[in-house]
């Protein structure tokens, strides 16, 4: 038995979502406190990733077939614009805010992998009571975030996030096709953290591309402190790389 259908067994995919989602919240939460621009914060973080995961990647199995490579691509695409909003929501509106709305873009995947999925239908069909299951899951997901008091979601902040939630839709179903071709190797590990390299390494670049065009663009010079952008950065790196780890797994 190899480590996924060890740990799908065992239960450890229960534990494993929980920490997500506690990592999770934390990643948005950083910014409404620091407040910084969501493309410069996002460019650093991204960098600190690169640098501090390169070392390990050396050691590990890096995923052979090139659609992985692919979908990564295409995952960095979806996911880093919408972690760039996410931010900027997060900045204007704080973390809860975020949060809450951020339920709707689970549905959105779902919807999605419903089309481009193998058999995905002909499954859900085929264990009525676990997809049951699932959709009750993803309902009451939903109903109890939009059900909280604290951070009342008005229609300008929903609508700075709706790009951000159909990035992070396309991009969860990007994730998964991506650790499916990933996994073929046979090492779970090196899908895992592979994804989250190479996605990063990619990011580096066009993200930073993105920051001088709004420099140029803006116009102005945006003051922060040095001390404070690299405290968030790291806090937000350190939150999104053990959000990702426990989510690929």
């Amino acid at each position: 038995m190899n480590d996924f259908a060890q740990m799908m067994t065992g239960g450890g995919w229960i534990y494993a979502s929980i920490l997500a989602s506690v990592f999770a919240a934390g990643f948005y939460l950083v910014n409404q406190y620091f407040k910084m621009p969501g493309h410069i914060i996002t460019f650093w973080m991204r960098l600190m990733i690169v640098l501090g995961m390169a070392p390990m990647m050396l050691h590990l199995n890096w995923p052979q077939n090139p659609l992985f490579y692919v979908f990564v691509l295409i995952s960095v695409l979806c996911g880093t614009t919408a972690d760039i909003r996410a931010m900027n929501a997060s900045r204007l509106y704080g973390g809860g805010v975020v949060s809450r709305v951020m339920p709707l873009s689970v549905w959105g995947a779902f919807a999605i992998w419903l089309v481009v999925g193998d058999h995905v239908v002909q499954n859900y069909l085929s264990h009525p009571v676990n997809s049951a299951g699932i959709i009750l899951a993803l309902g009451l997901c939903v109903y109890f975030s939009m059900r909280m008091n604290r951070n009342p979601v008005n229609k300008e902040a929903f609508m700075v996030m709706l790009p951000a939630l159909i990035g992070y839709a396309v991009a969860n179903v990007v994730n998964k096709k991506a650790m499916h071709f990933g996994f073929e190797t046979g090492s779970l590990s090196g899908a895992v953290y592979g994804y989250m390299f190479v996605q990063s390494a990619i990011a580096v670049p066009l993200v930073g591309l993105y920051c001088v065009w709004r420099r140029r663009h803006d116009g102005v010079t945006i003051y922060m402190s040095k001390k404070i952008l690299a405290i968030s950065a790291l806090l937000v790196a350190l939150f999104w790389f053990c959000h990702m780890i426990y989510k690929n797994y």
